[in-house]
C-alpha cells in the first residue's frame, strides 16, 4: 500500500482519518496549510490553502517526492479543487475519492440543495428564500446561511425583532426553514464510483456543540439510513458523505435537513467503531476491490473529548 497523504491533516476529520489509518499499519502524509495544526501523521508536509494558485503544483512536487499518488481529502474547502482536477488527475495515476464539482455546490446551496430535494420526492422542510417578514405567520421558524457551515448564524427565529435581527447580522443570503422538532441522526456513508451507497450507519446525536456532534450513537433505524441513502443515491455522491436527517417528533417521520458530501467530522469515529470503517473502505476502492456490505454494531456510543500537545 502506498503511503497515503490525508489533506487538511490538521482538521477535525483529518485528525480522525489519520488516528485510523495509523491503526491499521499504515504509513501516512499530512498536508496542512497551518503551520501550528495538530499533526498526527507520520510526516508532514506544509502547502498553500487549496485555493492558492500554486497549490497544484506544490502537490504534485509532493507527491513526487514521497512517491505517492494517493490523496484523502478531507475538508470541505478542498473539496471543489480536488473535484475540478479529478479527471485530469485521474490521468496521470492520482487516486483519491470525491463527489463531482456540481454536485459539491448543490450540497454548498442549502436553497439549491431544498429544490432538488423536492424534485426528488424526498422529504425535507419546507424552504423560503423570501423576504422575513412574509413568514411571521409561520414562526417558529428556523433561520440560517445560504452558504454556511457548522452552526454559524444559524437560529431559531420566534418573533419579528429576531427576523428583524437575524437579517442584520448575515453575512450571505439568508434562508428560512420550517421548524422541525425531534431526535436529530447523522447517517455515515460511503458511495463507489458509480454513486452506488455501499455501506451507512445512522448516528444519533445526543450533544451538539458548534454544530458538531459531541456525544453521539449509533443506532438501527430503518426508514432513517433508507431516506439517507435515497438522498446520496439521487445526488449521485461519490466517496464518503454524511446526511443529516430529522425525525419529525408530530408525524414519526424523517425529513432530510442537510447533506455534506464528505466525512461527518463529530460521528466519524462513532461510524468507525461501530464497523464502518470508511477511511480503510475508500483504500480498498481505490485498489479496485470490491466491497462487502459492512456489519454493523449498533448502540456505540463515543464521546468527544479535548487533548493538548506542546507544538513547539
Amino acid at each position: 500500500m502506498d503511503k497515503v497523504i490525508v489533506s487538511s491533516s490538521g482538521s477535525t476529520n483529518g485528525i480522525n482519518v489519520l488516528l485510523t489509518l495509523r491503526e491499521a499499519g499504515i504509513a501516512t502524509l499530512g498536508i496542512d496549510a497551518n503551520p501550528d495544526a495538530v499533526q498526527m501523521a507520520d510526516e508532514t508536509e506544509k502547502v498553500f490553502p487549496a485555493n492558492h494558485p500554486d497549490f497544484a503544483d506544490l502537490l504534485k512536487s509532493i507527491c513526487s517526492v514521497h512517491n505517492t499518488r494517493t490523496i484523502i481529502p478531507t475538508h470541505s474547502k478542498d473539496l471543489i479543487f480536488y473535484a475540478d482536477k479529478w479527471r485530469a488527475w485521474q490521468n496521470e495515476g492520482f487516486r483519491y475519492m470525491v463527489s463531482p464539482t456540481s454536485v459539491i455546490r448543490t450540497c454548498d446551496d442549502k436553497l439549491e440543495l431544498a429544490q432538488f430535494l423536492y424534485r426528488n420526492g424526498i422529504s425535507h422542510p419546507m424552504t423560503y428564500s423570501q423576504a422575513p417578514y412574509f413568514l411571521l405567520s409561520k414562526v417558529p421558524i428556523f433561520a440560517k446561511l445560504k452558504h454556511g457551515t457548522g452552526s454559524v448564524h444559524a437560529t431559531l427565529v420566534q418573533t419579528e425583532d429576531e427576523l428583524r435581527y437575524y437579517d442584520i447580522i448575515s453575512k450571505n443570503i439568508p434562508i428560512y426553514q420550517e421548524y422541525v422538532e425531534g431526535p436529530e441522526y447523522t447517517v455515515n456513508m460511503l458511495s463507489d464510483y458509480n454513486g452506488k451507497v455501499v455501506g451507512a450507519v445512522p448516528i444519533r446525536r445526543l450533544v451538539v456543540r458548534s454544530g458538531l456532534s459531541v456525544l453521539c450513537e449509533s443506532e438501527y433505524y430503518p426508514a432513517v439510513e433508507e431516506i439517507a441513502r435515497d438522498t446520496a443515491e439521487a445526488l449521485e455522491l461519490v466517496g464518503p458523505s454524511n446526511v443529516q436527517v430529522i425525525v419529525n417528533k408530530s408525524t414519526q417521520k424523517p425529513v432530510v435537513i442537510e447533506v455534506n458530501p464528505r466525512f461527518a467530522s463529530g460521528s466519524l469515529p462513532t461510524a468507525i467503531l461501530s464497523g464502518l470503517n470508511i477511511p480503510l473502505l475508500i483504500l480498498e476502492l481505490l485498489q479496485g476491490n470490491d466491497i462487502k456490505q459492512p456489519s454493523i454494531k449498533y448502540g456505540v456510543r463515543v464521546v468527544r473529548h479535548w487533548s493538548w500537545r506542546k507544538i513547539r
